[in-house]
């Protein structure tokens, strides 16, 4: 779970940033990434094991989670009612 979490987290910051895939790829890997991540956590507290990964994974969904919000923020913002197309 801990390395699915990292790995869901890592890909959006690679592909994010493309106009279209970017959005339809982010989305999703946020959404898998930061509960998988936090299972991984969870299960390794249990067993005592080594949770860096896990927190890895965690941290890097909820800073794509961040960027992706900034993002949608600023784009909701440019939008200026005025210049809407009215039928």
């Amino acid at each position: 779970m801990n390395i699915l979490g990292l790995i869901l987290g890592i890909i959006p910051l690679v592909v994010g940033w493309a106009p279209v895939v970017g959005w339809i790829i982010t989305v999703p890997c946020v959404l898998a990434g930061l509960p998988l991540s936090a299972i991984g956590l969870v299960q390794n507290l249990k067993r005592k094991e080594g949770i860096g990964i896990a927190v890895a994974g965690i941290l890097l969904n909820l800073l794509v989670l961040a960027v992706l919000l900034i993002f949608v923020g600023i784009l909701l913002a440019s939008m200026d009612e005025s210049n809407w197309v009215t039928r």
